[in-house]
């Protein structure tokens, strides 16, 4: 009977090997040369293994967040591109995903930063592969501050200084594409993490603190003094994250604060002209907690495929095979002790992580849902004139009490 068995167990394995082998994979791009890179990667990947069927879809940005969760339901994937933090664990607690555990093994893992790893587990089962992360900052032009005799500033004194004297030389400081609501999101997050640390900023984004708490009040009141000032871009409201960039580079406004993507979007004639500097603190010595976006490939949870999504993850999980793809993408490997790009914005951007004392992950990716979907239409509005306080504040206070 054992015998018997073990012939029919090699049928049936023999059988499922001769089968050809598929995968199918969903994942979103901002640049044609993030894209071109995600091809070159897939083009590499079925190189090595042409005995799999591999079909993909690429999607841009905004579209991609609102069929995500569509694509997991309705569509055949085996992997599919995310982003880490409350958002990976929403999709886990309501079982739209697979964990990953048996696609992973131990020396893979061992090779993660354990930061990436937290990120990843919940309730003792590993939720997505990481692909990357990055910095956030104040993205600005070399030569547009030794024009005016500035430096980019590391103290919010400092940081006052400079958009003054940039509005006495015609030059608006700063610009925000705020059409989205995400980009405007990043100013939220770092004055909250600049003014009142990460444990508290947290509490609040989960529903746990109150955004009426003096502190939270104390975000929105340094952010409308700023924007009562005019140091912003009135036009920002209505553009996207990319449509602002141009303002940056014809030298009509001094800064923009955008994750290191941005890069991939700065003609190459000019990039070596644009740096970015972390932003500035309050307190000189307290903590300093920063932005820093984790993006991850997961599993939905009617993936079939498993060998084949195996043999990928092993694929990734090789350094030299996301070379070209963080390149392309200005972002930061997730292994230890790995080296970016050889580009001084990451660089820089790798050093200042390595030396933050906690991250967050973006409003956008931490928030609850109902204070994420609350803050973004929330903060768009605060750009518009008169920057109401009050209504910004009562609007999350209201999501708040739906997040709990």
């Amino acid at each position: 009977m054992r015998m018997l068995a073990g012939l029919l167990l090699a049928a049936v394995m023999e059988v499922a090997a001769a089968e050809p082998q598929r995968l199918s994979l969903a994942f979103m791009v901002s640049s044609g040369a993030q894209r071109a890179a995600w091809l070159d990667l897939l083009a590499r990947f079925a190189g090595e293994n042409p005995d799999i069927q591999l079909t993909h879809i690429e999607t841009e940005q905004g579209a991609y967040k609102r069929d995500f969760e569509r694509m997991l339901v309705e569509r055949d994937f085996d992997l599919v591109f995310w982003f880490g933090g409350e958002r990976l664990r929403q999709a886990a607690e309501r079982g739209l995903l697979q964990p990953l555990d048996d696609l992973v093994d131990a020396g893979q893992l061992a090779r993660l930063q354990p930061a990436t790893l937290d990120a990843l587990n919940a309730r003792k089962r590993l939720w997505a592969w990481p692909l990357s992360y990055y910095h956030w900052g104040l993205f600005y032009r070399r030569s547009l501050f030794a024009q005016h005799g500035l430096s980019p500033p590391t103290t919010w004194p400092q940081f006052v200084q400079v958009m003054q004297k940039l509005k006495a030389a015609g030059v608006t400081p700063i610009a925000v594409g705020s059409r989205s609501g995400w980009p405007a999101a990043a100013w939220f997050d770092y004055l909250n993490l600049r003014l009142n640390g990460l444990a508290f900023h947290r509490r609040l984004i989960a529903g746990q603190a109150s955004f009426r708490d003096a502190r939270a009040v104390k975000v929105f009141e340094v952010w409308g003094q700023m924007l009562d000032s005019g140091n912003f871009l009135p036009e920002g409201v209505d553009l996207e994250w990319n449509e602002v960039l141009p303002y940056l580079y014809h030298g009509r406004v001094g800064m923009v604060l955008c994750g290191a993507f941005c890069a991939a979007k700065i003609p190459p004639q000019l990039l070596a002209d644009v740096d970015i500097f972390p932003f500035p603190v309050f307190d000189e010595r307290a903590p300093r907690f920063e932005e820093a976006p984790l993006d991850v490939l997961v599993r939905p949870a009617g993936s079939r495929n498993t060998l084949a999504a195996r043999r990928f993850i092993a694929f990734l999980a090789r350094e030299e095979s996301s070379r070209a793809l963080l390149r392309a993408s200005f972002q930061l490997p997730v292994f230890k002790g790995a080296e970016p790009a050889a580009e001084p914005l990451l660089y820089r951007g790798q050093a200042w992580l390595k030396q933050a004392a906690g991250i967050s992950f973006h409003f956008d990716r931490d928030a609850s849902a109902p204070i994420r979907d609350a803050g973004l239409l929330a903060f768009r509005a605060f750009q518009r004139p008169p920057h109401d306080r009050r209504a910004a504040i009562e609007d999350l206070h209201a999501a708040a009490s739906h997040a709990r």
